[in-house]
């Protein structure tokens, strides 16, 4: 099917939107959720917290008595503690180990860096022996331990130790002599360091497992967030315009006008949404099929007696994959939501027909073969969109620009494609 349609630069109009929602929604709007905080003189005062699911541990936490009071904002050394939903936070002066955490950051040292920091640390865990979690400032996961009155770190560190020229991974386990020696009145729980990672789930698992070994109560733990995975349909309708460009030789390409082709796109998506930051940011997937269809006649004149006719029919379809970092925004009951990434298409069936009908004085030749004869099996684009979503379902209008079906360097082809998407989540796991 095939649509005429004015041509305007819907590309950059919609980058243009994206960035200025982006701005939008990145000034994070207020969210005020019942809470509490305990002040310097271990009184609880409940109201309202401005709840951010935090991803980093937060260096102070905005107040209300009510929700028409006004705003007081608290740092650590103001309050002991705060709580709001499912989540307790303790202010603390912590030592914290800066030393890089990323595989390409590791360094040859084995020393450890410690810094003094004044943060609310996450209640992990309340029982005989409390666990509390701190991300600090280069986004280094950090565990610690009640001890009295203050907070013990559970150490652990990489880095790379060199043998016979080669950089080595080592790990040092610090964190796991400080638990044996803080468990060592139960010995079912001392055959389990062995295999103990330096993680949420695992630490936790483990001051749990004690608990039950000397029959102590938990008062409060905090359940690990993970990533939640949406899987969902999505179908609609695309509009995909080809544009080709080259030497003279290709003149029946180059210069035909290729009306929009309309067709039906859809398939599945697989959305991992991140638990933290109000599951506002995703790594959204996609699985779908798309076709689109190119006609035209083009007459190349050399004379009004030598001229030759070419009827073009192309209609690639694609099995594509489309990975796409989302961020949404709520707005009432829904969201909004806008998202960029990379597509990859895989051709799976062609129609590439030419034929050329050549008129030379009285004389009318025929010639039949392929429009190109070799053509790209691989097509990359880059695919952006804004949509909404509400309950289960989501509307979607979708940019999305590749490199075309030429498969000649001298031969470019850009295809530009507008999706209009409806989707529907069938479950979360």
């Amino acid at each position: 099917m095939h649509l005429k349609i004015i041509s305007f630069p819907f590309g950059r109009l919609m980058m243009f939107i994206i960035s200025i929602l982006f701005c939008h929604m990145l000034n994070a709007q207020q969210n005020f959720q019942a809470g509490y905080i305990v002040s310097s003189q271990g009184d609880s005062i409940h109201g309202y917290i401005d709840y951010r699911n935090w991803e980093m541990n937060p260096k102070a936490v905005e107040f209300k008595k009510d929700l028409n009071s006004s705003i007081v904002k608290y740092f650590p050394l103001d309050i002991q503690s705060f709580g709001v939903l499912d989540e307790i936070y303790q202010s603390a002066i912590v030592q914290t180990e800066v030393s890089p955490v990323h595989i390409n950051d590791l360094d040859n040292k084995s020393e450890l860096i410690f810094e003094t920091d004044t943060t609310f640390l996450q209640t992990l865990l309340r029982g005989s022996y409390s666990l509390f979690y701190y991300k600090n400032r280069i986004g280094k996961d950090q565990f610690y331990v009640k001890k009295g009155g203050g907070y013990d770190l559970l150490i652990y560190k990489r880095y790379l130790k060199e043998e016979n020229g080669v950089n080595r991974l080592v790990e040092n386990k610090i964190y796991i002599g400080q638990l044996v020696s803080y468990f060592s009145d139960c010995q079912s729980v001392q055959s389990k360091f062995k295999r103990l990672d330096y993680d949420k789930k695992s630490i936790i698992n483990i001051f749990v497992n004690y608990a039950d070994c000397i029959n102590s109560k938990i008062t409060f733990q905090k359940i690990p967030e993970g990533i939640i995975t949406n899987i969902g349909i999505v179908g609609g309708v695309s509009l995909t315009n080809s544009k080709f460009s080259g030497p003279a030789s290709f003149n029946y390409l180059t210069k035909s006008e290729f009306e929009t082709s309309v067709d039906f796109a859809g398939g599945l998506f697989f959305d991992f949404v991140f638990s933290r930051n109000n599951r506002k940011w995703s790594i959204y997937n996609e699985v779908n099929f798309s076709t689109y269809s190119l006609e035209s006649q083009y007459t190349d004149y050399v004379s009004s007696n030598n001229y030759t006719i070419s009827d073009l029919q192309m209609k690639f379809s694609y099995l594509k994959m489309n990975n796409m970092l989302r961020f949404k925004y709520p707005v009432g009951k829904a969201f909004i939501f806008a998202n960029a990434g990379i597509s990859y298409g895989f051709l799976k069936t062609e129609v590439n027909i030419r034929n050329e009908e050549k008129h030379f004085s009285s004389i009318i030749t025929y010639k039949y073969g392929p429009v190109l004869k070799d053509t790209r099996s691989l097509e990359l684009g880059i695919v952006a969109g804004l949509g909404v979503k509400y309950n289960r379902f989501s509307i979607e209008v979708r940019y999305e620009t590749g490199s075309g079906v030429s498969a000649y360097t001298a031969l470019g082809n850009r295809v530009t494609r507008y999706h209009f998407l409806l989707g529907y989540t069938i479950g979360s796991y």
